[in-house]
């Protein structure tokens, strides 16, 4: 049977079902449909025991990808390319890092490294939005965070221990100096990297930084309340379809003034099912820390900040609609970096890099290009 499983078909395939979804959302459908129709057996030496770092090409069958075209090629058990539209391509690997196995997307080498790094529960994926503009002048390593996505899972979740798996990365891997871009959990490990290792990283980005919004002051926020909800629906063999349906119940409860807000009255239909997908996926184990108080355990920000040598970029969303990074948080950051840069998003929620994606790359772009010698 000729399945004709061609990055093309498979878009239109899953452009013609989702119809004028989110271009994120069609670019998972049609991933989806790569695992259902394009799977192929993999061969002894492709097996992922031996950890090293490899692409794999299309099967017989599939389409090439215009030159001009995005490459979305993947690890196992994924074999088609999925494109969109830019000139770089992504190549999914699993990097063995410590104990730690990372799941890795990269594009090309041989220009600047640039490393992705996500928010707690997410995965790489949730950057597709500002990846065919980053990718301009950059190599990207999009990473998925231990015990998310694609990676192992790991002993402790506790944000020191993400930051060590990144250092691990940096040296072992990309082994030059990189902009380290973090949104959420993923800044908070940006800065602990830049302080621990400032010769490895060229520059920093920081995208809405929670800092002690998740850790001393989680309490006092819905953050407590929606994330025990989130540990509550996680179980063994659930759907992302299930989870889907379950994490749009979930309550959230605003301790100050008891108001309560279920996850589906404040988020649309496309961010539940993307995700409930990063969900099903996630080691329940990453929650414990967060719901106990202990996710900062061995992590001071207000030490970090002053040791970050790298030109540093704040990105700010407003906490009036969800931004977690607080006014007095920021100015002290502003203070002590050497070398810092903040912007705000007046109106722009915690998820900066999905609500307004063009306007971000060309900030991010820009900051980084004023850095050229």
């Amino acid at each position: 049977m000729n399945l004709q499983c061609g990055p093309k078909s498979l878009l239109d395939m899953a452009r013609q079902q989702m119809g004028n979804s989110h271009p994120t959302v069609v670019i998972e459908q049609a991933a989806a449909y790569d695992r259902t129709l394009c799977r192929k057996p993999l061969s002894p030496t492709e097996n992922l025991a031996g950890l090293r770092r490899r692409s794999f090409t299309p099967i017989v069958g599939c389409s090439p990808p215009a030159a001009s075209s995005f490459r979305f090629q993947t690890t196992h058990p994924l074999r088609c390319s999925v494109t969109h539209s830019t000139s770089r391509f992504l190549v999914e690997t699993l990097l063995p890092v410590g104990p730690i196995t990372l799941r890795v997307a990269t594009t090309p080498p041989g220009d600047p490294p640039l490393v992705l790094l996500h928010g707690v529960t997410r995965r790489w994926q949730s950057f597709l939005p500002v990846v065919a503009d980053l990718a301009t002048r950059h190599q990207l390593w999009c990473v998925d965070l231990r015990g998310h996505g694609g990676s192992s899972r790991g002993a402790r979740y506790r944000t020191v221990d993400y930051v060590s798996d990144i250092v691990g990365l940096l040296r072992e891997h990309i082994r030059q100096p990189a902009v380290v871009y973090g949104h959420s959990l993923g800044s908070m490990v940006a800065a602990g990297v830049a302080a621990e290792v400032p010769e490895l990283v060229s520059a920093l980005i920081l995208e809405d930084p929670p800092f002690e919004t998740m850790g001393s002051r989680i309490r006092q926020t819905r953050l407590h309340s929606y994330f025990a909800g989130v540990a509550g629906i996680l179980r063994s063999g659930a759907t992302p379809l299930e989870l889907a349906r379950d994490l749009a119940e979930v309550r959230m409860v605003d301790p100050v003034t008891n108001a309560v807000q279920r996850v589906a009255d404040v988020r649309d239909p496309v961010f539940l099912k993307f995700t409930a997908q990063a969900l099903a996926q996630l080691d329940p184990k990453v929650l414990e820390p967060i719901i106990a108080g202990e996710w900062l355990h061995g992590y001071d920000f207000h030490d970090l900040i002053p040791r970050i040598a790298a030109p540093t970029l704040v990105l700010r969303a407003d906490p009036a609609v969800g931004g977690m990074l607080t006014e007095d948080d920021a100015l002290w950051c502003r203070e002590h970096l050497r070398d810092g840069t903040l912007l705000d998003y007046p109106g722009v929620p915690h998820l900066i890099h999905q609500a307004r994606p063009k306007e971000l790359a060309t900030h991010v772009l820009g900051f980084l290009a004023s850095l050229d010698q």
